[in-house]
């Protein structure tokens, strides 16, 4: 069973994660509009409406988000692809995901793992 406080945290999570998508969508087309930026556009634009889909389904089943979010390694490389080929304003989308939804499981990393427990039945691995 799962604690309404952490059900809350999961969903505020989907939001962060639904809200990132829609950052990254607005960037991608300004970068695709520019011309120089058009390849990091179109990925960003691919890698957005993915992200879409990953808002559904943190809230259908959210498991795994910690072993999906914790690793820094992705995140970094995303921002240096868009501070070099994206111009200025794909970082904001990279800052915006490293520090507002990254931080966010980071800081949380507890309630989403009791919840993968109670979903998985497995006991919350720190």
């Amino acid at each position: 069973m799962i604690d309404e406080a952490d059900r809350r945290i999961v969903e505020k999570l989907a939001s962060k994660v639904r809200t990132e998508s829609i950052i990254w969508i607005v960037i991608a087309v300004f970068q695709i509009l520019s011309i120089v930026g058009i390849a990091v556009g179109i990925y960003n634009l691919v890698i957005s409406i993915m992200n879409l889909d990953t808002s559904k389904k943190i809230l259908q089943y959210p498991v795994g988000i910690v072993r999906s979010f914790e690793p820094l390694t992705g995140s970094i490389v995303i921002l240096c692809i868009n501070l070099f080929f994206g111009a200025f304003i794909g970082i904001i989308g990279s800052l915006y995901h490293i520090f507002g939804v990254r931080g966010y499981v980071m800081e949380h990393k507890d309630a989403f793992l009791r919840v993968e427990a109670a979903l998985t039945g497995h006991s919350p691995a720190n």
